[in-house]
């Protein structure tokens, strides 16, 4: 179940062009890619691709422009 949200949510971002902060080219390609791959049947392809786009996602998050220190 959780797939059917991943694939949608990096699909988004890729027609978006934009999550946290502008999304590159290779980026774009990359969760493109991701979205395809955890809709895959196979189970090891699918959860290898879910860990893969949590990775990215939290990279992108965590390099966001404008962030401030506490």
């Amino acid at each position: 179940m959780l797939r059917v949200a991943v694939a949608p949510y990096l699909l988004a971002s890729v027609l978006a062009c934009h999550e946290a902060r502008p999304i590159g080219g290779l980026e774009l390609l990359l969760r493109l890619v991701l979205a395809v791959l955890v809709l895959m049947k196979a189970p090891w392809l699918s959860f290898g691709a879910m860990a893969a786009a949590a990775a990215l996602v939290a990279w992108h998050w965590s390099g966001r422009e404008g962030r401030h220190p506490a």
